[in-house]
């Protein structure tokens, strides 16, 4: 039997990040990544982060720091696209 898994964002729609949390100045692709872990069996967690603040969270959540740029999101590369005709 095939079981379901669940992905949740932390602040998925404003992408404040999930360290210091300063709503003035949002993720964006050029300041920060995302963070995929699993804290269940079915369930993964995608914090939006700083790159200044990575390795603190990493560190207080004992998550192994993304080793590659490509952990950079998307979402917000195709919210930017979205008006474009």
């Amino acid at each position: 039997m095939a079981t379901e898994s669940y992905h949740l964002a932390l602040y998925p729609c404003s992408h404040i990040c999930g360290h210091c949390e300063d709503a003035g100045r949002p993720v964006t692709p050029d300041n920060g990544l995302s963070v995929l872990y699993r804290v269940e069996e079915n369930l993964d967690i995608e914090v939006f982060l700083h790159a200044r603040c990575v390795e603190s969270w990493c560190r207080e959540f004992d998550v192994p720091v993304p080793a590659m740029a490509s952990a950079v999101f998307e979402t917000v590369r195709v919210a930017r696209n979205s008006g474009r005709n």
